[in-house]
């Protein structure tokens, strides 16, 4: 696609606004190093935007740089548990901020990220381990009754605490961008059986999006995510975007 029309169409859609240049250059950097997975927009956001109100949820707020900055950690962590790229990890947790910033340190590391139902009961969650080769689960505090039959498990809770310490910080823990962003494997219902996985991978280049956008005429005003602390159903997160569009 061309650059002018990618320009134009994103200018149109309040996307692209007055912005000072070495801002608006460290946002598409961003994008361009670390994909169009949310670990990619949440960085995109913070160059341009870091004080604004990104994550809110019953335990407070946090803006786009402390969420960058709490998913780097969250994402050191990890790492230092011996989770490689490629590897698939169930992540078993009602909504709110550790929930984004689990799906944000799994993006950036190229693991596979499977959202586990908080209704599945222990046994449905070792078969799926089973099934899938879940090497970890990433589990709530008060959902650790279900995972207890398995060899490992991470209270999600506990990883952020430890993320909070200086160790995990920037100064010499430096992040790649991995080869392949890690994926997002959403669960059927699983009525009739073991809940089968269906991936869903972002978006890698920028044409798609300017495509839609430039058919359909929405105008962006204003974004941060409430990330409300409610069940996963049918594997689904409730977290909705608090965005406001209106026809041009």
């Amino acid at each position: 696609m061309r650059p002018d029309v990618v320009v134009r169409t994103l200018t149109a859609r309040g996307l692209l606004g007055l912005e000072l240049p070495h801002r608006r250059a460290r946002q598409l950097l961003a994008l361009q190093r670390w994909g169009y997975g949310i670990a990619g927009e949440l960085r995109a956001a913070a160059a341009v935007s870091g004080s604004r109100v990104a994550l809110i949820d019953e335990r407070g707020a946090h803006t786009y740089s402390e969420a960058v900055d709490l998913g780097d950690r969250l994402a050191r962590v990890l790492r230092s548990r011996g989770l490689p790229a490629g590897a698939r990890v169930g992540l078993l947790a009602p909504n709110g901020v550790e929930f984004v910033l689990a799906l944000y340190a799994a993006n950036l590391l190229g693991i596979d990220l499977v959202l586990l139902n908080t209704g599945l009961t222990g046994e449905r969650i070792t078969q799926i381990a089973d099934r899938d080769d879940l090497q970890t689960v990433l589990h709530d505090g008060e959902l650790a009754h279900p995972v207890g039959g398995m060899a490992a498990a991470y209270d999600l809770g506990e990883l952020m605490t430890q993320a909070r310490d200086a160790a995990y910080g920037p100064s010499g823990n430096r992040l790649a961008a991995a080869r392949e962003e890690g994926r997002t494997i959403v669960l059927t219902s699983g009525t009739t059986g073991v809940p089968k996985g269906a991936p869903r991978r972002a978006v890698g280049r920028i044409g798609a999006t300017v495509s839609i956008l430039e058919r359909i005429p929405l105008h962006h005003r204003t974004g941060s995510c409430s990330a409300r602390r409610s069940s996963i159903r049918g594997g689904s997160p409730d977290c909705s975007w608090r965005s406001e569009c209106r026809p041009l």
